[in-house]
């Protein structure tokens, strides 16, 4: 079986689930939450930066907050499923917490490695 044909295969199966997913959301047997490797802070990272000599340069900011899913696992009312790209990050906290989030009702699920396309949030 080729590569490309068995891509191809894995990304109907993975339509297949989201669709399930998504009907069971919309009779609201589950949750489904859908999120990505990228985090907006409010925090500025400047590593360096240029100015003229007489001016003032400030870049104000504030403290956000992303979505911890140790604190959403303890929040869930029914079976919740994030929907989270192939990210190594993402894979990495699954690893170590997963067992605890699925005892608590949270479900993580991955999408295939560069498949954008099969979530909402992206364009």
């Amino acid at each position: 079986m080729s590569r490309e044909y068995k891509f191809k295969r894995e990304i109907l199966f993975k339509r297949g689930v989201l669709a399930e997913f998504e009907a069971l959301a919309e009779q609201g047997l589950i949750d489904v939450f859908y999120g990505d490797e990228s985090r907006v802070s409010l925090l500025p990272c400047v590593p360096y930066g240029w100015q003229f000599a007489d001016a003032q340069v400030a870049m104000p900011s504030e403290r956000g907050d992303g979505v911890h899913l140790d604190a959403l696992s303890l929040s869930v009312c029914r079976l919740t499923v994030i929907v989270l790209d192939n990210a190594s990050v993402h894979r990495k906290a699954v690893t170590d917490r997963g067992r605890l989030w699925q005892e608590r009702g949270l479900f993580v699920w991955f999408l295939l490695t560069y498949s954008p396309h099969l979530t909402p949030i992206k364009p």
